[in-house]
């Protein structure tokens, strides 16, 4: 007992996924991927990039983080949470509403997806398998046909599902209705808007660091 005595033990959190020991919200969402994962489906890659990195508006950024995740409040979706109500797409008015239908597989959807990948229909490319938005990302900079610029090419989808989401908001909510080419042409202002947005920010950035060096 005098051995202990003088001994002073403290409590302390150790989180064991680091080799720190130091917690961390990247090594916490692949802990918890792994958790989800099923046994035979290999490992992916962290995500996390694809939503905080891409040069577009905070508040996209959340949705995208929202779908990625499966949180996006699709009828399906309402459904299982104990809302009673129909499931039937609102934009193709034929197949049930899921994440997946929605964003990459309604036959509304499509054609935005295919009118904006290449510039020319000629060399239009057909669309990949695609289940769920993280497996488009994940191919999205490899699938560029190079007809778009780079700039364009990486927030494209982003536009895409962005406006597919609002225009089906506003066909339930707000009465409206919807038409493909019209959300062509809405995704292509949204994406001028968020690339003028952005570089008014790097000119903005720019000129304070003149000012403090």
């Amino acid at each position: 007992m005098e051995i202990l005595h003088n001994v002073i033990l403290v409590d302390e959190w150790a989180w064991k996924k680091e080799k720190n020991e130091i917690f961390s919200v990247k090594s916490c969402y692949e802990w918890l991927e792994d958790i989800e994962r099923p046994t035979n489906e290999g490992k992916r890659t962290f995500h996390c990039n694809f939503v905080w990195e891409p040069r577009i508006p905070t508040n996209v950024k959340f949705f995208m983080w929202s779908l990625m995740w499966g949180r996006i409040l699709t009828v399906d979706m309402l459904q299982k949470k104990g809302i009673q109500i129909q499931n039937r797409c609102c934009l193709c008015k034929t197949e049930e509403e899921s994440m997946p239908h929605l964003f990459l597989k309604c036959r509304f959807t499509m054609t935005p997806w295919e009118n904006l990948l290449t510039v020319h229909a000629s060399t239009r490319q057909t669309l990949p398998g695609w289940y769920t938005v993280t497996d488009m990302l994940q191919s999205w900079k490899d699938f560029n046909s190079r007809e778009v610029t780079s700039e364009i090419w990486a927030i494209l989808p982003y536009a895409l599902l962005w406006t597919v989401w609002r225009v089906r908001n506003e066909v339930i909510f707000q009465g409206g209705t919807a038409d493909e080419y019209k959300v062509i042409q809405r995704i292509k202002a949204t994406i001028w808007g968020w690339l003028n947005i952005a570089h008014m920010a790097k000119v903005a950035n720019a000129q304070c660091g003149h000012l403090y060096f």
